[in-house]
């Protein structure tokens, strides 16, 4: 895993968003607060805002949850794409499917993502 940046640890620890797992509304939740880089392009995980999703330990699958949970890697994404404007996303335009059309095909199969108990960092 890459390491977040100064700036962007800063405005996560500042951020009530980032303070509860974005998959709270599933249930289940379970252990700290980690945060995940959702997506990965040419081989390394994206860097930006929307890219980290707040997740507990039990939906990620780490800590004591390892190996005991399976982690649904589509809902983070799902997560991800929703935090991003277009423009954001097609930053990344090689990407196939592109990353608008692919929110779209996921909010088609789990609705559209709104956090269940704080704003989105914008």
């Amino acid at each position: 895993m890459r390491k977040i940046s100064e700036k962007d640890k800063k405005t996560i620890g500042n951020s009530e968003y980032y303070k509860h797992c974005a998959l709270a509304s599933l249930g289940g939740c379970g252990g700290r607060i980690t945060i995940e880089h959702a997506e990965i392009y040419a081989g390394k995980q994206i860097d930006e805002m929307w890219n980290y999703v707040p997740i507990c330990a039990k939906h990620h699958g780490v800590d004591e949850y390892q190996d005991v949970t399976a982690v649904d890697k589509s809902r983070t994404r799902w997560v991800a794409f929703n935090q991003a404007t277009d423009e954001e996303l097609n930053k990344y335009y090689k990407a196939f499917p592109s990353y608008v059309s692919e929110r779209k095909r996921l909010n088609n199969l789990y609705g559209n993502y709104t956090p269940w108990r704080a704003k989105i960092y914008r």
